[in-house]
């Protein structure tokens, strides 16, 4: 079975590129108030800014974080979106990009493998390559097709 662990909220922000953001200018800006312990009110406000324009992604396509620790849950993240965008594109009768999905992601998983080697990581791309094989079993004549750019949107590092 799978090990426990904890939680966490990723929230990805996608600029209208027609808003002229431009690299290194604030994404959103956190705001807080509050009483201290001897009754003096006191406030922060800061500014998260993101070095890089809408659009574009790292070097390398490997993302950053302030703590290496999110890496991991970022990850396991797009795995869960690769997974779920391939059964979705299945029901809907796109098999070309049920399976373009696995591929698409089999890349950054063998990258993030090479670098951290994590057993949890490891058993979902296995969970992603045996839906691969259900697939590709189902649609036999089907290319797969990688749905990097659905939408007319931005791909996030890594996946969508």
């Amino acid at each position: 079975g799978r090990r426990g662990g904890g939680g966490g909220l990723f929230v990805e922000l996608r600029a209208d590129p027609a808003a002229g953001v431009g690299p290194n200018a604030p994404a959103f800006t956190i705001a807080a108030s509050w009483v201290g312990s001897t009754g003096t009110p006191d406030n922060s406000e800061r500014s998260v800014v993101n070095g890089l324009a809408p659009g574009e992604n790292p070097p390398g396509m490997w993302p950053q974080f302030s703590d290496p620790d999110r890496g991991k849950p970022f990850m396991m993240l797009n795995m869960y979106l690769a997974l779920r965008a391939s059964v979705e594109f299945y029901s809907a009768g796109d098999c070309a990009r049920a399976i373009g999905v696995v591929d698409m992601m089999g890349p950054s998983v063998e990258g993030w493998q090479a670098k951290y080697d994590d057993l949890d990581i490891n058993d979902d791309y296995q969970l992603m390559l045996m839906l691969r094989q259900n697939l590709t079993n189902k649609c036999q004549t089907e290319q797969p097709i990688q749905p990097i750019n659905m939408d007319g949107e931005y791909p996030s590092c890594f996946f969508i």
